[in-house]
């Protein structure tokens, strides 16, 4: 159950001035009555080899290898532009 407002720190010739005092309005009530799991499909790329998915192990190898291969590849253009501008 909510829990009801509570005052016993306001003295009354505050009330009009005490920001600690509540609005003296109506509060929204809410209850849950009950809950309901629903499976949502989640979009995962998914890297495929021969109509089958590749391993966690086989993607992880797959990404490290693109990585050096693009490294080395920018190295090699850097060294290239560097000799052109030499």
């Amino acid at each position: 159950m909510p829990e009801i407002n509570d005052d016993r720190y306001v003295y009354a010739g505050e009330i009009p001035w005490c920001d600690t005092f509540p609005e003296n309005e109506w509060d929204i009530l809410s209850f849950e009555v009950g809950t309901e799991l629903i499976k949502v499909p989640v979009k995962k790329r998914v890297v495929m080899r021969d109509n089958e998915p590749l391993s966690e192990v086989e993607e992880e190898k797959l990404w490290n290898d693109l990585s050096d291969r693009v490294v080395l590849l920018l190295k090699q253009s850097i060294l290239i532009l560097m000799e052109i501008l030499i």
